[in-house]
């Protein structure tokens, strides 16, 4: 009983020292003015890296499409039931 006591109190204690920790009252910070255009940055590299991914991938799917519906036409299984 006194072990579980003692554990409820070290849990009690360690909640109220990660709530001071994770919300304090005030935040002495600011936002430096090199901030923003870092912020920029991040948004057009991001955007570039999406691009060009999309285009990587585009190429890929593309050609297995092509590479499908070629090999599918020139099996002569295009649908047509030749009537």
């Amino acid at each position: 009983m006194i072990q579980f006591r003692q554990l409820k109190i070290k849990g009690i204690f360690v909640i109220l020292v990660l709530g001071c920790l994770v919300f304090p009252d005030n935040a002495y910070a600011y936002i430096d003015l090199g901030t923003g255009s870092y912020i920029i940055q991040i948004f057009i590299a991001s955007f570039i890296g999406i691009i060009f991914s999309m285009k990587i991938y585009w190429r890929k799917v593309r050609t297995y499409f092509i590479n499908f519906f070629y090999r599918k036409h020139q099996n002569g299984d295009d649908g047509e039931n030749g009537c």
